[in-house]
C-alpha cells in the first residue's frame, strides 16, 4: 500500500484502502469502547500529475477524505502527508472542520519537509494531524530525525474527551 499502514495499540475494529493518484486509509478504532475514526491520507503533489502548478488532483483527493469525513458520527484524526502549506485553499477548507494540532501547541515553524540534511534543512511544514472538536492537543513536535524518510515525523499528543 504504497508505504502506508496504521499501527495501534488498540483494536482496529474496520479498514478500508482507496488508491485515486496515491494512497489513503480510513480506519476504525476501538479505544476503550469508544470508536475513533483515523484516516490516513497522502494528497498527491501539484506536480506529479502535471508539470505545471496544478492543485486540482490534489483537490479531488482532499474532497473525497473529507466527503468520507463528513458522513462519520464518531471523533475524527486526519494525519498524513498533505501537500500543501497552510497557505492553500485544501488546507483552509479542512480547517474549517478540523483543527490543526500543531498549530494549537506546536513550538516554531514546525517544518517537516524536505528531510535531507546534505542538501537543505527542513523548508515548509506539508505534514499535519487533525482533529475534530472531541479532542484536545496537548503536545505537538517535530522530530529532528527521520529515520531514512524524507520528511521530519510530526508526533502529537492528543486528549479524547468521553461522552
Amino acid at each position: 500500500f504504497h508505504g502506508q499502514g496504521v499501527m495501534s495499540k488498540y483494536p482496529i475494529i474496520s479498514d478500508e484502502y482507496w488508491h485515486i493518484y496515491l494512497g489513503h486509509q480510513r480506519v476504525g478504532i476501538d479505544m476503550n469502547g469508544m470508536e475513533v475514526t483515523l484516516y490516513s491520507v497522502h494528497p498527491v503533489h501539484h506536480l506529479v500529475r502535471s508539470r505545471n502548478f496544478d492543485i486540482r488532483y490534489r483537490t479531488e483527493e482532499v474532497n473525497v477524505f473529507l466527503d468520507k469525513a463528513a458522513q462519520d458520527t464518531t471523533p475524527i484524526l486526519i494525519m498524513g502527508d498533505m501537500n500543501m502549506t497552510d497557505q492553500s485553499g485544501d488546507y483552509q477548507r479542512i480547517t474549517q472542520t478540523y483543527h490543526d494540532s500543531y498549530r494549537e501547541v506546536g513550538y516554531g515553524m514546525g517544518t517537516t519537509f524536505p528531510e535531507n540534511k546534505a542538501l537543505l534543512p527542513p523548508l515548509v511544514r506539508i505534514d499535519y494531524v487533525f482533529h475534530s472538536d472531541e479532542f484536545t492537543a496537548l503536545e505537538a513536535n517535530v522530530l529532528r530525525s527521520s529515520g531514512g524518510s524524507d520528511h521530519r515525523p510530526l508526533v502529537v499528543k492528543l486528549a479524547l474527551e468521553k461522552n
